[in-house]
């Protein structure tokens, strides 16, 4: 991968998992950044500032602190399999895992509804009919 003049790069249909980036340039240092955890259908924007120095210095950074998305207002959560696998859910309804999203709430009353319209969901403070499912 390279970058424009301006040094904005892209790399589209990355499939999900950890990565380590590398920027290196003739005249600056190496900066090496790992343990980027890129998640379905995430947007993540990483800039990267290389310093002035010697081609034989680098600089290492592990353990990222964590992402703020600011390319686009979309809230989204990727619930990894061991949260599925391990988590006791009534009758295993996939529905029961949005209460995990930061902001969601389930607005059901005492007998929690778990599957069937309407899910009594709300999401930051949404009405529960405008909550969007993609499966």
């Amino acid at each position: 991968m390279t970058t424009s003049d301006a040094g904005t790069y892209t790399v589209p249909a990355l499939p999900a998992g950890s990565y380590k980036i590398l920027a290196a340039l003739k005249g600056f240092r190496e900066e090496i950044q790992t343990g980027i955890k890129l998640d379905v259908n995430q947007t993540l924007r990483l800039d990267l500032a290389l310093k002035v120095g010697e081609v034989t210095q680098s600089v290492e950074v592990n353990g990222i602190a964590a992402t703020l998305q600011t390319d686009s207002s979309t809230l989204a959560t990727t619930v990894d399999n061991a949260k599925v696998v391990e988590l006791p859910l009534n009758g295993r309804s996939f529905t029961q895992l949005t209460v995990l999203v930061p902001g969601a709430v389930g607005t059901g009353a005492p007998g929690y509804q778990t599957s069937g319209p309407p899910f009594p969901l709300a999401v930051c403070a949404a009405r529960t009919t405008t909550t969007l499912w993609t499966v």
